[in-house]
């Protein structure tokens, strides 16, 4: 993962006299990534640099534009054109997606992804029935995840500045983790890893986040057939809808000793 070291000035008050001390400290690096499909521009993202392959999989798996990694028929290397970075993929089928869909927002930040971009009636049509045999997870395997999940945080630990997304198994298991400046692309990371390897949809899986739990959130959740989301953050109240509505158990305000439980209660056991 790329960082930045930089000169900072630390400032501390004591008593109305305030004292700055310079010292090297180390920031999350922004960069835009440019996202062309049959050599025309589809989206322009802002993301931290590092698996920018997963980043566009796991986005175009989770617009529905690509159903498994056999739909990308090229992909050249991530390479620099007048300071941003270029991925151009050769797609199947994307002329007809682009007949069916209308025009979207295609430029995002780095704090929301592509908002916009995804519709209520797509989440619909494009979610599938969930894994046959529910979850069933002890509480306290909850707390272990959440141990192992900040354990691995790395980039967060060393700049504050990121955020994180977690794969892990039932039994506990950290499958996949991922770091971005931007929380839907951390997602969009493992997402696309999975996928370049053929080991979605992620049945029987959790899915931990180090932050808030938007609708967009819960809705790459549901595409990839995950069965529980956790996060250290609150959800939104369209994501606990969803969550209802999909039968996707749905955990916010992890801590140490408690969390809380908005949907899915039948996921945790004793």
């Amino acid at each position: 993962m790329e960082k930045v070291k930089l000169k900072i000035g630390k400032c501390k008050f004591n008593h109305g006299i305030h004292q700055t001390n310079w010292k090297e400290d180390q920031v999350a690096v922004e960069k835009p990534l440019r996202i062309l499909i049959q050599n025309e521009e589809f989206a322009v993202i802002m993301r931290t640099p590092g698996r920018d392959l997963y980043l566009v999989l796991g986005l175009l798996y989770s617009e529905g534009i690509i159903q498994s990694y056999s739909d990308i028929q090229s992909a050249r290397p991530c390479e620099l054109f007048e300071d941003v970075f270029l991925v151009n993929l050769e797609v199947k089928a994307f002329q007809d997606f682009e007949r069916k869909e209308q025009k979207k927002n295609l430029i995002s930040n780095s704090s929301c992804g592509l908002c916009g971009s995804t519709n209520i009636e797509f989440i619909d049509s494009s979610s599938t029935s969930l894994n046959s045999d529910p979850l069933k997870i002890a509480a306290e395997r909850i707390q272990d995840m959440n141990l192992a999940f900040n354990r691995h945080q790395v980039g967060f630990s060393l700049t504050g500045g990121l955020h994180g997304a977690g794969l892990f198994s039932p039994q506990g298991e950290l499958k996949f983790i991922a770091e971005d400046i931007g929380r839907h692309n951390a997602v969009d990371k493992i997402v696309g890893h999975a996928l370049h390897e053929g080991r979605l949809p992620f049945s029987s899986s959790v899915l931990f986040l180090s932050g808030r739990v938007s609708y967009e959130l819960m809705q790459k959740a549901i595409r990839s057939r995950i069965q529980l989301v956790c996060a250290i953050g609150a959800p939104s109240s369209l994501a606990i809808e969803l969550g209802e509505k999909h039968e996707v158990g749905l955990i916010g305000f992890v801590k140490k000793r408690e969390f809380n439980i908005y949907c899915g209660d039948n996921l945790i056991g004793e």
